[in-house]
């Protein structure tokens, strides 16, 4: 391109500015600036920024309540339908594990007395939970108590005889403590 031509075209876009300026002028209306052009842009960008945020946000409840539960209790109903939660004879879930077999023969009540006197603690720390809990809690803590070897499965039996009058016997375990068959 000639710089003639070049200036003939810079000449008439000029000229067509200043006509649509002097149109304006003449209605009364005010043409925005590059700035204001600038701003109203970005603007624009952060509301449909938002927007989308929204949309997300929203599509994210939805699918959390689409899946369903996926909290803890899922791993407590897989290991029931595997067989390795069964019911106990009162009726409560059931490792069968020595403790819970023992325990599993007893109501709730007997079941916090016998642990206690089994544990030596003299008073039941877990009165604010209901008989359920407390009866759970207080197993675990007697299954725990065995594991660290601060007594032998003779206290536990020791205890329900005292509680109950029933002699109980020590449930043949299948596997050592290590996990191999005896």
């Amino acid at each position: 391109m000639t710089k003639a031509t070049t200036t003939r075209r810079a000449g008439k876009a000029a000229r067509a500015q200043a006509t649509i300026t002097a149109q304006t002028e003449a209605l009364g209306v005010r043409l925005p600036t590059a700035e204001e052009v600038e701003q109203q842009a970005i603007a624009a960008q952060a509301e449909e920024a938002a927007n989308l945020a929204r949309e997300a946000e929203e599509l994210a409840l939805e699918a959390v309540a689409n899946a369903g539960y996926t909290g803890p209790m899922l791993k407590l109903r897989e290991r029931l339908k595997a067989g390795k939660y069964v019911k106990a004879a009162n009726g409560q879930p059931c490792c069968s594990d020595a403790t819970a077999t023992v325990l599993g023969a007893f109501e709730p009540q007997q079941v916090i007395a016998i642990c206690i006197e089994a544990l030596g603690c003299g008073h039941n720390p877990y009165t604010h939970l209901n008989v359920g809990q407390q009866s759970m809690n207080l197993r675990n803590r007697v299954r725990n108590a065995l594991k660290r070897g601060e007594f032998g499965f003779g206290v536990v039996t020791e205890a329900v005889e005292v509680v109950t009058g029933v002699v109980a016997v020590e449930p043949d375990d299948e596997e050592d403590e290590d996990g191999s068959e005896e």
